[in-house]
């Protein structure tokens, strides 16, 4: 068993401890203040580092990692701005090892579900919510405590080919300390479109009511996705029969997929110059390698109509490689960092006073 080290102690350290260990074996567990001789000695004697610090402190830890030959796991957003990001990026494609970024919302089962059921439709519209009260961080502001959730599915939708030109329109942050904010987006249907569809974000730390909403419109349907329900994945006011996902695991999906990774590049010794360098085009059966072995598809109780079945023979048969996993999930990182340095921007003089 691979050796990993975990550093970040906190309410989400403990969380990710669980999953870590089914796959790993945890060889240190730090704390953010951790000094940097003592972590070096440990670095140099993993395989892995996970990190789940505040978002300040993702930069340094993740660059000692890459310089002492260690794959990286990080925490969302994966840094602060994208020119660090892309400084972290050249260094593992320097060292060959994997960045990864916990973008937990691209690993929900409903959601990459709902995806694939938009495959043959056209987008019309975005609406997401995202609330709840508290998890307040020094310095960060609830784009990159919460929003970036969806965000980061905007950024992976626009991978897939689903939308095109994605960029942000508006961002106004509703409090004086940016705890609540509403986004506008703007994007093309798809590439090669000339129709414009507008998206609209709205997510708040200061909310009694807690709510993870996804609905995206189409010329013919609604299909929902509510995150917190039993039932998260649907299609308002049809009959079609949709599959049920345990939306509690992706967490694990994540750390299993970020293994997988890791895996491929030490047993191919593969370049990881080859993913970032690889044509910018993502064919949709890159779609099934964001999960492995069309997890999308299977489902404690799939729909017993035949469009849902079909969808799941369909994705039986995409063909992709781990290859373009990893360059998938780089580009549309780098993609929501620019989207939220664009939101930061647009808000500066919006933002109510204290």
């Amino acid at each position: 068993m691979q050796k990993a080290i975990l550093i970040g102690r906190g309410y989400w350290g403990k969380i990710l401890q669980h999953y870590i260990q089914k796959h790993y074996k945890i060889s240190y567990i730090f704390g953010r203040d951790v000094e940097d001789e003592v972590l070096i000695e440990a670095l140099d004697k993993a395989d892995s580092a996970f990190i789940a610090t505040p978002l300040s402190s993702h930069f340094k830890l993740a660059k000692l990692a890459l310089e002492h030959n260690c794959n990286v796991f990080v925490e969302k957003p994966s840094t602060a701005t994208k020119e660090e990001f892309e400084i972290l990026l050249n260094l593992a494609r320097k060292n060959n090892k994997i960045l990864f970024t916990d973008y937990i919302y691209t690993f929900s089962q409903s959601i990459l579900y709902a995806l694939q059921i938009l495959q043959e439709k056209h987008i019309e519209s975005i609406q997401a919510e995202i609330t709840q009260y508290g998890n307040f961080y020094e310095n960060e502001s609830v784009l990159e405590v919460i929003g970036v959730h969806y965000i980061s599915v905007f950024a992976f939708m626009q991978e897939l080919g689903l939308l095109d030109n994605l960029c942000v329109k508006s961002c106004k942050f509703l409090d004086s300390k940016k705890q609540s904010a509403t986004l506008e987006f703007s994007a093309l249907q798809e590439k090669g479109s000339k129709k414009e569809i507008v998206l609209l974000l709205h997510c708040s730390l200061l909310s009694n009511d807690k709510k993870r909403l996804l609905r995206i419109s189409t010329t013919d349907s609604i299909i929902s996705v509510d995150m917190l329900s039993p039932t998260p994945l649907s299609i308002i006011d049809s009959s079609e029969s949709l599959p049920i996902f345990d939306e509690k695991n992706n967490l694990s999906f994540a750390v299993e997929g970020f293994k997988n990774m890791c895996a491929r590049v030490k047993q191919d010794s593969t370049s990881l110059e080859s993913y970032t360098n690889a044509p910018a085009e993502v064919s949709w059966s890159d779609f099934k390698c964001f999960t492995k072995e069309s997890r999308a598809f299977q489902s404690k109780g799939k729909g017993s109509g035949s469009k849902a079945n079909d969808r799941a023979l369909s994705a039986e048969s995409l063909k992709s490689t781990q290859e373009t996993t990893q360059n998938l999930h780089l580009r549309f990182s780098h993609t929501t960092l620019a989207l939220l340095s664009q939101a930061h921007n647009l808000a500066q003089d919006s933002t109510p006073k204290p």
